[in-house]
């Protein structure tokens, strides 16, 4: 999720402002990959308490005079604490300063990587508690501090508070009445080092950052016998800033004697630099979404005349799939011409992962994490049965749903796994999405719906890269092979030949859709935008065989739908969408409204294919096959509303063209 950052200077540490400023700025370019929507930054010292937060990219944040003036109150003759976050949003819109980070409540500055999922029922279950924004992180402070208000001593606060939260939380956080730090994490996100002499402490969400940082010429000498430390899932650490006394503790409570850390005898007054307001109610509730009945009703009309198409008579493709062809007895050449899946087994797979094993408690595999089912299922597979010890890994290009990103948080915070997000330019990446829809709409084609989604392709490129940055060989995913879509290509005349999954397309064909994509462009202007080099880049990385180095777990063992469901709801309170019956693609905002135009213009969509590859493998029978798709191809008008408010599209215009276009059927 997002990055967290920081460093502690004791006094005499010997740093420079400028060394100090160096240092701060390098980790927020280096955590700048983990969000780029917002960033802040706290400092403390004995004598002040600032903070500065924008709705700016790390990057462009620490260019800033507010921020810049940040450094002209350290002193090396002072203890000085700096706290930065560079934001992911996943709760709480940025465009209000209080939603940003750190969250200051209470008296408190707290950094959050991460989700809490139960937010909204910890805030339902303590009505006493004061509920100003928006952002999940704010409950933090406010349960720490209600507890140290009942007498507890921090470290006991800080138990109960993780010990009340599901979801995923790094934290770290400093007092305007208390002379401490502290870090908090259950699920491993953070790693810290610091000097022998403990005068100067760096902490940050990634190894790698703090590795980077070191080899600075500043810090290399300084921190030469100073190992990069990771504080473990379901630890704290706690410092005091006056004593340098410091621990790791447990975020469960084990029968410990707490340390009451006394307050200060001066409170400081926490500052806002730029003047923007840090209170104030922000809760706001949103009109219902209504969809015209003329739309309806269309969909309705189509819906029906789908419905008496002609189809496979082994399978549920209907007779406007692309290259379909049906023999006398009505069964079509995918029926005829499959081979069933043959699966090499748990102990093929044991064998396969045995050489990449790492003794002691390091990580030994990256494991994907969309948050979807299949990944969310692999992560659990790989932790608890195979028994490795994953880092999980997602790529958000700005189409993780809210809900995919909730569940990411689940399976991590209850796994104690360490997630790694590496984050695109969320807003160029929607506006790229947008301008390719909106000169989709003006000269519509089938074949060029995979646009839309080009820019998720990276995917597999940074995956490759976080091998170096970790040292870890092995990558394993949940590639689900009854999810192969092969129309989305064969649309643009490109027949795939193969048995595997959608990048693994011939060279010859290839180049066909290579040649479709340039006359396309030829034809509509308007695909020449700021996009078509990051489309064209997410191609390359997509066809390329050696960004496919990696384990698909379902290559070794089965998939099976309801059995893997039940898991992640039992295990993990793994969350479905409300607005489908289907739990495939929950995690991707862009699949209400790709399928929506495969449906509406060629009677069939994604879910046609996925029940056909299972009936094929003997897995579903026909007659419940016409029963799901018929539910799952319903059209979900708020998912296609949250994409289209997402790409700055307007919805209605934009469904109507789709109805106007011309129907295979």
């Amino acid at each position: 999720m997002c990055g967290i950052l920081g460093m502690i200077v004791q006094k005499e540490a010997g740093l420079t402002v400028s060394q100090v400023k160096q240092a701060l700025n390098r980790l927020f370019i280096l955590s700048e990959s983990r969000g780029k929507e917002a960033a802040g930054v706290a400092l403390r010292t004995n004598e002040r308490f600032l903070v500065y937060k924008a709705a700016l990219s790390a990057g462009r944040m620490i260019k800033k005079k507010e921020y810049q003036s940040i450094f002209a109150h350290f002193n090396p003759g002072s203890d000085t604490v700096l706290l930065g976050h560079s934001r992911l949003v996943t709760d709480g819109e940025q465009s209000l300063s209080a939603n940003n980070q750190p969250v200051v409540k209470e008296g408190i500055a707290v950094i959050h990587n991460g989700i809490i999922v139960n937010v909204q029922k910890l805030w339902q279950e303590s009505p006493e508690l004061k509920r100003e924004y928006t952002v999940d992180t704010e409950i933090i402070p406010v349960l720490i501090r209600h507890s140290l208000k009942k007498g507890d001593a921090l470290i006991k606060a800080l138990q109960t508070t993780f010990q009340a939260i599901e979801g995923s939380a790094s934290v770290a956080a400093v007092f305007n009445d208390r002379d401490c730090f502290i870090l908090a994490t259950n699920t491993g996100s953070i790693y810290f080092a610091q000097t022998p002499d403990q005068k100067i402490f760096l902490f940050a969400s990634e190894k790698y950052i703090l590795r980077k940082l070191l080899k600075n010429i500043s810090f290399r000498e300084k921190f030469a016998r100073s190992p990069v430390n990771q504080l473990r899932a379901g630890e704290g650490y706690f410092r005091s800033l006056k004593t340098q006394k410091d621990f790791e503790f447990p975020l469960i409570e084990q029968g410990m004697i707490y340390i009451n850390e006394e307050p200060l005898s001066s409170t400081l007054r926490v500052e806002v630099l730029n003047g923007t307001r840090t209170s104030g109610k922000t809760i706001t509730s949103q009109e219902p979404f209504l969809v015209p009945e003329s739309i309806r009703d269309h969909d309705q009309n189509c819906a029906s005349k789908i419905s008496r198409l002609q189809r496979c008579k082994k399978c549920v493709l209907p007779v406007t799939f692309p290259l379909i062809n049906l023999d006398t007895e009505g069964v079509c050449q995918f029926c005829r011409n499959h081979q069933k899946k043959n699966f090499l087994g748990e102990k093929a797979l044991l064998e396969k992962i045995g050489h990449f094993e790492k003794s002691g408690d390091e990580p030994n595999c990256i494991v994907s994490l969309s948050g979807g089912r299949d990944s969310c299922f692999t992560l659990h597979y790989v932790k608890k049965v195979l028994g490795l010890k994953p880092i999980a890994y997602s790529y958000d290009w700005g189409m993780i749903t809210d809900l995919g990103r909730r569940n990411q948080a689940r399976l991590c915070g209850k796994l104690g796994v360490e997630h790694i997000l590496v984050s695109a330019d969320i807003a160029q990446k929607r506006k790229n999405i947008g301008k390719n829809v909106s000169a989709w709409l003006k000269k519509p084609h089938l074949g060029m719906i995979p646009l839309f989604m080009a820019g998720d392709k990276q995917y597999f490129f940074f995956a490759e890269r976080l091998k170096k940055q970790t040292g870890i060989g092995l990558v394993v995913m949940g590639e689900n092979y009854y999810e192969k879509t092969g129309f989305k290509t064969a649309f643009s005349l490109a027949q795939e030949k193969n048995k595997g999954l959608a990048y693994q397309v011939t060279a010859k064909d290839q180049m066909k859709m290579a040649w479709f994509y340039l006359k396309q462009f030829a034809a509509n202007p308007e695909y020449i935008n700021p996009s078509l080099w990051d489309s064209f880049s997410a191609f390359r990385v997509y066809y390329e065989p050696r960004f496919h180095n990696y384990i698909n777990l379902f290559d070794y063992i089965p998939w099976q739908e309801q059995p893997f469901v039940d898991l992640l709801r039992q295990e993990y309170n793994w969350e479905i969408s409300p607005d489908s019956s289907s739990t495939w693609r929950i995690g991707d905002g862009t699949a209400a409204f790709y399928n929506y135009i495969y449906h509406t213009v060629a009677g069939f969509t994604e879910h046609d294919t996925f029940r056909s590859n299972q009936i094929r493998e003997n897995v579903l029978d026909r007659e419940e096959a016409l029963k799901l798709v018929n539910e799952e191809n319903q059209p979900s008008y708020l998912s296609l509303k949250n994409y289209c408010d997402l790409i700055k599209l307007d919805l209605i215009p934009a469904l109507k063209t789709i109805q106007d276009i011309p129907k295979l059927y």
